[in-house]
């Protein structure tokens, strides 16, 4: 079965932006979902999202579409992958972690 992998651009108030350009889209077997903030939050209301590739810009913008909107289902993520730009762009992977755990925030 293949994966459905999001890819967002945010800022750290969570206001979704569209990707800069085309050339940042690559071929391969999974589905991945750019810039649509509405199907985005559709398949995450009804778990169906497998992995969510985020960079995250060090801005805030307060208005605009949100990437967790109302409905979301609570969910556990896993960071798989994570870099910073020189920048301070915030590039991080995470997959599917099933439900939500409660627990300490204590250094492993």
């Amino acid at each position: 079965m293949r994966k459905i992998i999001s890819l967002a651009f945010l800022t750290l108030d969570g206001v979704m932006q569209a990707p800069g350009n085309p050339t940042e889209e690559e071929d391969g077997p999974e589905i991945q979902v750019h810039g649509s903030t509405n199907l985005l939050q559709t398949l995450l209301k009804h778990n169906l999202i497998d992995e969510l590739w985020l960079k995250i810009y060090p801005v805030a913008i307060g208005k605009g579409k949100k990437l967790f909107g109302e409905g979301t289902i609570p969910a556990a993520f896993q960071l798989i992958e994570n870099k910073v730009s020189t920048s301070g762009v915030i590039i991080a992977n995470y997959k599917f972690a099933g439900q939500v755990q409660t627990g300490s925030f204590a250094p492993d």
